[in-house]
């Protein structure tokens, strides 16, 4: 099919915590927290970085028996060594006050006991949000605005119309009290792409010639774990009492890595629009078309009313951080206000707690309210919202809103003078953040080197020392061997010539002794020059005259032959040698 593809560049700006989940956690296991930083590290690469009794005291851990004891002891292991783990630190995450004081209580310490006494483990996992697998930097996934900008798109062809009860679905377990294929025929039905049998025609989904990628930072950018804790929107007495939400009275709450608010034209994505005009009719092409002002439109008309009402909300329950609250005024205000009339600029909902209404359509919405027997409702009755501590009711912010302009070029970039001055106001506190956590790696890292280096040093000298030791041995066991084969030259001669004397035997034994003490005398002096060898020789033939020189024979009684002098021996062939 012949086709045409427009594209906008989109600069997308976070107004709010964003978390667009990627199913993968944070576990202690491979990570740290020391002071306000999350400090993730590969398992792979530790090794490098610990000493040796580390990393047999690591390794005497993770062989022992597996259970809950060794997860335990394998946190704690890794929080008392994170001086070492730090400088080689693969991507560090800010963390709020609160999930700091929670990790250094909680590390390594079984959270509570169940009925029977069981331990309850602390995990402390953080559910982190989608990553460039080689950088680090977060992402906004192409799938999560897409879907975000489907959603506005079917409730502006919606038009408010209502949903039938057959679509209700008490066991829906999303909140949204509609059954998925329940869900997927509302969307058929207003889209349009099911044929007269009702049989599904997905080529005919108009969202099928809308593309969009997968937002990258175009800097650094930040990223903070923080808490996901549930309050009522409105203020409910139960005698005399304000009433809690039910999470919250049961103490629940989530811990999300987030990319944090207020980064104006952090990410960079793209929008494709494929378009089919120049194919004429066609009853394979969607019945519904989408220009970049429509999908700017719908998102506007979609999304602004329930930013507005939740502001309104969180300003009047005493919520709302102030500060974020005027930041964002200017933010939305003069130009960008402007660019969204003109639907240059739209704002999106994405991501994890974006709330019923931004997920469902007006006049479809059925959101259904857990109680014994679940009632189902236009409105939520509770938010879920970003915190620094747990228990917080003040300086709350909404999760997911994002403020995104579409541009042909750089060219066509619009100036946003009174914001770039407030930006650099937000962006100097996480600069100073990421300078501190630079600083403290970089201590670390020296140390880390000074230890490498030292330990190369003394683990050369120890092998030299190995070295030294094995020749020296080698060197030994040398003259053994050479010992041993003087030997072999001379007493088996020696032995047959004097086998039946008495005399004979008592040399013999004297002859052994002398040769021990030569053996000890060379494994001492192993390196014996030739001169002291002749030493020797006139040492011992002045305390045994004769030794040196051969035997002379003479007749003895019953023709025994009588000995004067001591049979030649190993001295004499080394003076000989000599």
């Amino acid at each position: 099919m012949n086709h045409v593809l427009n594209k906008r560049q989109l600069l997308i700006s976070t107004l709010s915590p964003i978390h667009m989940g990627t199913d993968e956690d944070y576990q202690p296991t491979n990570y740290v927290i020391d002071d306000d930083a999350l400090y993730e590290f590969d398992t792979l690469t530790i090794m490098k970085c610990l000493p040796k009794k580390e990393v047999n005291e690591l390794n005497t851990i993770v062989m022992g028996k597996s259970d809950d004891n060794t997860l335990r002891e394998i946190q704690n292991f890794f929080y008392k060594n994170k001086e070492h783990l730090l400088p080689m630190a693969i991507n560090t995450v800010q963390v709020s006050r609160g999930v700091q004081q929670i990790y250094k209580s909680r590390i390594g310490k079984p959270a509570n006991l169940e009925q029977g006494g069981k331990k309850v483990m602390n995990k402390l996992e953080v559910q982190r949000c989608a990553y460039h697998p080689y950088t680090y930097e977060p992402i906004l996934t192409g799938s999560g605005i897409k879907g975000a900008i489907r959603t506005a798109l079917l409730d502006q062809y919606n038009n408010d119309s209502t949903l039938p009860d057959k679509y209700k679905d008490k066991k829906a377990n999303d909140g949204s009290g509609i059954g998925k294929n329940a869900s997927r025929k509302i969307q058929q039905k207003i889209f349009q792409y099911v044929d007269r049998n009702k049989e599904e025609q997905l080529h005919k989904d108009p969202m099928r010639l809308v593309f969009t990628g997968d937002a990258s930072a175009e800097s650094p950018s930040a990223t903070e774990v923080c808490f996901a804790v549930n309050r009522k929107k409105y203020p409910v007495k139960v005698n005399g009492q304000l009433a809690q939400s039910q999470a919250e009275n049961k103490g629940l709450y989530q811990l999300l890595e987030c990319i944090s608010a207020l980064q104006l034209r952090a990410f960079k994505g793209e929008l494709t629009l494929q378009e089919t005009t120049s194919v004429g009719v066609n009853d394979k092409l969607p019945e519904f078309k989408f220009s970049f002002s429509d999908i700017a439109s719908a998102c506007n008309r979609f999304y602004q009313p329930i930013l507005e009402e939740e502001l309104a909300i969180l300003k009047h329950q005493g919520f709302i951080d102030y500060e974020w609250q005027e930041a964002l005024k200017k933010i939305l205000a003069g130009n960008t206000d402007q660019s969204i009339a003109e639907n240059k600029a739209f704002l999106l909902r994405v991501g994890r707690h974006s709330g019923a209404e931004s997920v469902t359509l007006n006049g479809l919405r059925s959101i259904k309210i857990m109680k014994d027997d679940p009632l189902f409702q236009a409105n939520s009755k509770t938010l879920w919202l970003a915190a620094n501590e747990n228990h917080d009711r003040k300086k709350l912010l909404p999760f997911g809103w994002l403020l995104i302009e579409m541009i042909e070029g750089s060219n066509d970039l619009p100036q946003w003078p009174e914001v770039e001055m407030a930006a650099a106001s937000l962006a100097k506190p996480r600069n100073e953040w990421l300078a501190k956590v630079s600083k403290r790696q970089d201590e670390l890292n020296i140390k880390l080197q000074q230890r490498l280096k030292q330990q190369n040093i003394d683990e050369a000298e120890k092998e030299k020392i190995e070295q030294e030791a094995k020749q020296a041995q080698q060197r030994e066991q040398q003259n053994k061997i050479e010992l041993q084969e003087m030997r072999k030259q001379t007493m088996p001669a020696d032995q047959a010539w004097l086998a039946n004397t008495k005399e004979n035997e008592n040399w013999l034994q004297e002859n052994n002794r002398l040769l021990d003490g030569l053996e000890r005398f060379f494994q001492e002096f192993d390196n014996i020059t030739e001169q002291a060898k002749k030493d020797l020789v006139n040492l011992l033939e002045d305390k045994w005259p004769g030794i040196t020189k051969n035997p002379e024979a003479t007749q003895g009684r019953n023709n025994k032959p009588k000995y004067k002098k001591r049979p030649k021996s190993i001295v004499e062939k080394m003076n000989m040698n000599s």
